[in-house]
């Protein structure tokens, strides 16, 4: 086990039991414990972690999203993980390319091209998980791009490193002389693999043949076609090379054009044989994507809101067509959609056609095909594993290959067995799920793959790999997909590289035929929760903690890898600071999960058992306005201890304090808070609104003054005719979020049904709206009662209710737009954007979803998360000199590590009025 050496920064090495566990699983079928996790953080710590496996002769794994489907991302040696400190990227020529390093989400990527109307031409489903390391070393393609725009034929350059350690960059010049000159044995074998495959031409028209359609198994000869120098077909042969070849430092790639005028159909035929017959005319019509869905495969629609048909009502046999166009012009939209619609009602075999152009309702039905694998993986039994596999044949096989594949899946007892794909590129996938704890599971497994082969290569002539990646369950297949002449070429060349053969071994290569039936992944049941979870990955990346400790995808697996094991006392150190202290439980990775999975519940669920609700905090439940009190004379006496001892030294103690108590003790930021004044209530008879101040913003005020945010929206609504009265007994009251968050549910429901109680006292007497000063306290009251009579408001919603009563003038500023977890789902089309827009000249956004990382008091409890989710999250240059949002607690965060002032909407509304 690798501890630490004189080669590698025992900093980023990591030999625990909890962060092996952590990483020990992927989006696979497969599971195996490393000995170690290294996180390099430059090419310098890479570089001394390859000299230290070629000398110790101890594989390497390079894992960034780990959202690979075939065992590509996990191993029993060393897992290096090329993900946060990999990030860099730079817009090049206008936007028609783009340099980025492996750790870039391609969805980002994407988001950063936006503005130059382009994006990455592979479009994979876990495209907003998926890093750029991931899609190169599988050269991924996806729904739009097919075989034209992949990772392969996008490439414009690419920087990498060598099992020696030799660095490269294929844009300078005079490289490939050097890469000639340094690498003899390896340019010399690259010579002559070319050579015999130019001179032999059964070689070489089996190479051609097997890219005419689909093809990511084994290595990419075609590069040995389509290249001439060494240097340009090596750098295109790590292009899939899943991490065997050499370490991908950065790549260039070429962008595609992105469409304004977009249409999306989803159509559902009586059976898959009619749906086939179909896909020619919606290709000669143009459709840039055409997707298959099975009957299985569109009752997952039973998981998303608003779902587009009536999930219910698919009939065995139903069949969806998912088709979209894209196009300059609006009117060839239309034309499309009209010529589509009319194809439908003279086909009979067509049961129902929906084709919409707005983002929401597309995305709703693209959300439906690219969650297939989590939703139908998260229906499997109990106990059983998810497999996926993905085959290519030419377009006028599909039906006939679908019916064969529903032959074997009955043949083998794969009874839940679900097909979908890309119809356009007669690119087919499967899941199915099997019972790898039985010796029959094992078998019927191992049947069904070598009908699969049987199938695909001789019946077909297919590929049995479109674009998942060899991996480990098909690197026994790749000599009989290729042959044994193109595969000995490919041992020749993966010998003449990694001579010690430290790369990512079993993978992709394998001289064991059984490989793809060991270290099969087992799914323990935990907590109902999260048992549903199959470890796509996709909730990451909106985690505040990734980086950190840990993220929710990895708490499930630490979760089912520890189960009923006895950690040491350090074990269970690290466990408790990375599955439960360090969560902020904010809901976000539910929004991202396809079957909705709240990780944070579980940690609350957690935190529950190991909290002890005494006597003490039922006093403060029943005297909550006297803890308040008590909360706003200590941070008065803070603040003015700040005055005394001055800043540096009261920071400098506050940290002290909050390292000694294990971080029970927040960190408090005195500088960036200001006590309100507590004003009186006004008695009104007949109010338009009442409004509940949040407990926290009862305390600390809105920016710099001393007034509140209730206060403002008094004072706004006053400016608006309207009128708003304080709820009555509000200073008793709290939502419960500050109890439950931390593992006091029973204190939480007490104070959470009085406030309630209260609500509904007050709807009853005025039959007026309520509107609560804080969207995550709203979020937590609308979900824990039925309010449908009852109209409660976010301070947001109120504001963009009457907006059009207020005499506004646009401030001279630009203002820094940040949505809370709960208003994140809208993106830059939500309230908080809209009312922002008319307050000032301009507005900067995220270029993503993200939590501050604060979560109450979390953060400044556990300072570290905040930082570490900001910084991952917002990229800089701001051109902001303010920042607004709907909670004062993200504000005081956002404040810290922004460097800029940050108020609630509600004061930047005031403060825009007309006098």
């Amino acid at each position: 086990m690798l501890k630490s050496s004189d080669l590698i920064d025992e900093k980023i090495v990591f030999t625990d039991r909890i962060t092996r566990s952590a990483y020990a699983r992927d989006a696979s079928m497969y599971r195996l414990m490393p000995e170690s996790v290294v996180k390099p953080r430059n090419l310098h710590d890479v570089r001394n972690l390859l000299e230290f496996a070629n000398a110790s002769k101890t594989p390497v794994t390079f894992r960034a999203g780990g959202t690979s489907l075939s065992g590509q991302s996990v191993s029993n040696s060393i897992i290096a993980e090329i993900l946060h400190n990999w990030k860099k990227f730079k817009i090049l020529d206008n936007g028609k390319s783009i340099q980025l390093e492996p750790g870039v989400v391609a969805a980002h990527a994407n988001s950063f091209l936006s503005p130059y109307k382009t994006k990455l031409g592979p479009d994979p489903a876990s495209i907003n998980s998926a890093t750029i390391g991931g899609i190169l070393s599988n050269n991924s393609s996806g729904m739009v791009c097919g075989t034209e725009f992949n990772a392969y034929h996008t490439l414009k350059s690419l920087s990498f490193m060598l099992p020696n350690g030799n660095v490269y960059n294929t844009d300078n010049p005079n490289e490939n002389e050097r890469f000639i000159q340094k690498e003899k044995i390896l340019c010399t074998t690259i010579t002559k693999i070319k050579e015999t495959i130019k001179t032999d031409s059964k070689i070489l028209n089996t190479i051609r043949n097997k890219y005419r359609i689909k093809n990511t198994i084994g290595y990419s000869m075609n590069a040995f076609i389509d290249f001439d120098r060494p240097i340009d077909i090596f750098a295109h042969l790590l292009i899939g090379s899943e991490g065997t070849l050499g370490f991908i430092i950065s790549t260039i790639l070429n962008t595609i054009q992105t469409y304004e005028n977009i249409g999306t159909g989803l159509i559902i035929f009586n059976s898959p044989e009619e749906a086939c017959k179909a896909i020619p005319f919606y290709k000669d019509l143009g459709a840039k994507a055409i997707e298959f869905l099975d009957d299985a495969s569109l009752r997952t629609a039973v998981h998303y809101k608003n779902s587009p048909y009536k999930f219910d009502s698919i009939m065995p046999g139903s069949t969806g067509i998912l088709i979209e166009y894209q196009h300059e012009f609006p009117n060839e939209i239309n034309s499309l959609i009209k010529e589509t619609k009319k194809y439908s009602d003279k086909n009979s075999n067509i049961r129902s056609t929906l084709i919409v152009t707005d983002k929401n309702n597309r995305d709703i039905i693209w959300k439906i095909r690219k969650g297939l694998y989590p939703t139908i993986g998260a229906l499997r039994g109990d106990g059983k594993s998810v497999i996926t596999e993905d085959i290519a044949v030419d377009i006028g096989s599909i039906a006939p290959v679908i019916n064969e594949l529903k032959r074997i899946f009955t043949k083998r007892k794969f009874h839940d067995g679900v097909i979908f794909g890309h119809a356009k590129d007669g690119n087919l996938h499967f899941i199915t799920s099997v019972d790898f704890n039985s010796d029959s599971g094992i078998k019927n497994y191992e049947f069904m793959m070598n009908d699969l082969a049987d199938l695909t290569l001789n019946r077909y002539n297919g590929s049995l790999k479109a674009e998942h990646g060899t991996g480990r369950n098909m690197a026994p297949f790749v000599e009989t997909e290729w042959g044994g002449p193109i595969y000995e070429m490919m041992w020749k060349l993966k010998k003449s590289i990694d001579p010690n053969g430290i790369l990512n071994p079993n993978v992709l290569l394998s001289s064991d035929p059984k490989i793809h039936l060991k270290n099969i992944k087992k799914t323990p049941l935990v907590n109902k929760i999260v048992d549903s979870c199959v470890e796509c990955g996709f909730c990451e990346n909106i985690c505040p903690s990734r980086g950190y400790t840990f993220t929710p995808r990895q708490r499930i697996a630490i979760m089912r890898e520890t189960q009923g094991l006895t950690l040491q006392i350090e074990e269970e150190k690290i466990l408790q600071h990375g599955v439960s202290d360090t969560c902020v439980t904010d809901g976000l990775c539910a929004i991202e999960c396809p079957v909705n999975i709240d990780t944070g519940k579980l940690v609350k669920e957690l935190r529950s058992v190991r909290k002890k609700e005494g006597l003490l905090l039922g006093a403060v439940v029943k005297k909550f306005n006297l803890f308040i009190t008590l909360i706003r004379f200590l941070l008065k006496l803070f603040i003015l201890l700040q005055k005394v001892i001055g800043e540096s030294i009261f920071n400098k103690l506050s940290n002290y304090v909050n390292k000694i108590s294990e971080n029970r003790i927040p960190i408090i930021p005195v500088s960036k808070i200001k006590i309100n004044k507590i004003g009186k209530i006004k008695k009104i008879s007949n109010p338009d609104y009442i409004v509940f101040p949040t407990c926290i913003n009862r305390v600390v005020s809105t920016d710099n003054s001393d007034i509140s945010s209730s206060e403002y929206i008094v004072k706004i609504a006053e400016k608006a005719s309207l009128k708003v009265l304080m709820m009555d007994k509000s200073y008793d009251l709290c939502c419960g979020m500050a109890f439950s968050s931390k593992g006091y549910t029973k204190s939480g429901g007490i104070i959470q049904g009085m406030l309630i109680d209260q609500i509904k006292k007050a709807y009853r007497k005025y039959k007026v709206p309520i509107i609560i000063d804080m969207s995550p306290c709203t979020e937590t009251i609308r979900k824990s009662m039925n309010f449908e009579q009852i109209k409660i408001m976010d301070s947001l919603d109120f504001l963009n209710t009457i907006k059009s009563r207020l005499s506004i003038k646009k401030l001279n500023l630009t203002c820094y737009v940040h949505s809370v977890c709960s208003d994140q789902p809208a993106g830059p089309t939500s309230v908080i954007h809209s009312i922002a827009q008319n307050c000032v000249e301009a507005i900067e956004d995220r270029k993503e979803d993200f939590c501050c990382g604060m979560g109450g008091d979390r953060g400044l409890k556990y300072p570290e998360l905040t930082k570490n989710s900001i910084k991952k999250s917002v990229h800089f240059p701001l051109k902001s000199t303010i920042g607004v949002s709907s909670s004062r607690t993200c504000e005081i965060a956002l404040s810290n590590e922004l460097g800029i002032e940050f108020i609630p909407i509600e004061a930047l509304v005031y403060r825009s009025l007309k006098n």
